[in-house]
């Protein structure tokens, strides 16, 4: 059943990860008045965090699907999948709940949901 909760996490995580990949022309869209090179770190960043969120699903779905997620290698793995799905929802309620953005406060709730179900996923 614990890697029900893994794959479950791992394909909210890539799906998080593709989305924020596509919408980066339209997320930047609204970023004015910085000089072309602090625009590219800013579209570097973002680009940044999407294939993070796809590696973040990729590795623990693939260690399951492979039959590896087990012993050590599945603690590992799930405690560090859900470490940086805890950090990623601090981050994310401190940086988008005090804005305007709707999109961002709906991603605030998403990263709870990958955090818990990597928590089921390793603890249980």
């Amino acid at each position: 059943m614990n890697e029900v909760f893994i794959q479950i996490g791992s394909g909210l995580a890539i799906l998080l990860g593709m989305v924020h990949l596509a919408s980066t022309k339209a997320a930047l869209r609204e970023v004015t008045g910085l000089s072309s090179d602090n625009f590219r770190m800013i579209v570097m960043q973002w680009v940044g965090v999407g294939y993070m969120l796809l590696f973040l699903g990729a590795v623990p779905l693939a260690l399951v699907r492979f039959g590896a997620f087990v012993g050590t290698c599945a603690r590992v793995v799930g405690i560090s999948a859900l470490a940086l799905a805890a950090v990623l929802t601090v981050t994310c309620f401190v940086t988008y709940w005090p804005t305007k953005n709707p999109i961002g406060k709906v991603v605030s709730f998403v990263f709870p949901i990958i955090a818990l179900f990597f928590a089921l996923g390793t603890l249980l």
